[in-house]
């Protein structure tokens, strides 16, 4: 389902299928990423539809300009959904879409039946070399991301492609070459490691290569004022891997401090990429989490 708004026209995933008497997950996804991160995510089919997401402008089947800030990512939302009834919509935001989910939180103009951050912190901290190779070099970018950001492969394969491709293949294996658009490695060891990590790595071949670079510079300008943090009456619920080495807990525990009320869920032995790492537990925990 597509759906215009300004100068952009949104893919809305799963919007189609809805069925209104069920609840809804809405996943924004994060830096560089797209709808295929819930392709995995499969909560009870007795009590939500299937999992929603919106591909932000210039990301996956969503065409539009490059938006430069999460103000302007939650202001397009906003105008896409803005004459949708969402008392039922559970918003999910991860790593960026975390910020973008604070800042839809904190506008008050959408009203969700909860709000729930994702593998996300504000201030969200983004190192200076992560920043220049996602402008330079994407493969080694996204060899950092999946250094710090996932502590082990998943148990269990997608069903089918895992994430599938958006345009032309992004991986070639030949033996123990890796062959990129923006690059050649060979492989020592782990090969089979670096193999799975493949599925994940599609996730980043976005429209053009500079889109991580993009997204990663705005969620370094992010902040919400502590006046809009204390004066927010509703919860706000944080779901964090425990190995998550690019949002510590610590960052997550002291902004949860401002807040009236807030939960933090903690996902053992998993890190940033939860959706990746074990789709099935997360699908649970989170299911847990928004039946309360």
């Amino acid at each position: 389902m597509y759906k215009k708004s300004n100068n952009s026209n949104y893919y809305l995933h799963n919007f189609s299928s809805i069925d209104y008497s069920k609840d809804s997950v809405l996943m924004v996804p994060g830096a560089g990423m797209d709808h295929r991160i819930v392709r995995d995510i499969k909560l009870d089919a007795s009590k939500f539809n299937e999992t929603l997401a919106i591909d932000l402008p210039h990301h996956g089947y969503s065409t539009g300009p490059k938006l430069s800030s999460i103000e302007d990512y939650a202001s397009g939302i906003e105008e896409v959904l803005d004459d949708m009834d969402l008392s039922k919509f559970h918003l999910c935001g991860h790593s960026m879409g975390g910020l973008i989910a604070l800042r839809l939180a904190f506008n008050k103009r959408l009203q969700f039946k909860t709000v729930n951050i994702l593998n996300a912190s504000c201030p969200m901290f983004v190192g200076g070399a992560l920043l220049d190779d996602s402008r330079k070099n994407l493969d080694s970018a996204m060899d950092m991301l999946t250094t710090y950001g996932v502590n082990q492969p998943p148990k269990a394969k997608a069903s089918g492609p895992m994430f599938g491709t958006m345009g032309s293949g992004f991986y070639q294996k030949k033996s123990d070459l890796i062959n990129t658009p923006y690059g050649s490695k060979k492989i020592v060891d782990k090969l089979d490691d670096e193999v799975d990590l493949y599925a994940l790595k599609k996730l980043f071949n976005q429209i053009t290569k500079d889109i991580l670079n993009n997204d990663l510079t705005a969620c370094k300008n992010f902040s919400v004022s502590e006046e809009e943090i204390s004066s927010y009456e509703k919860q706000i619920n944080f779901v964090l891997g425990e190995k998550d080495k690019l949002i510590p807990l610590k960052y997550v525990e002291k902004f949860c401090e401002g807040l009236k009320k807030s939960e933090i869920l903690i996902l053992e032995n998993l890190s940033h990429f939860t959706f990746y790492e074990d789709p099935t537990k997360l699908s649970t925990e989170l299911g847990k989490l928004l039946s309360k």
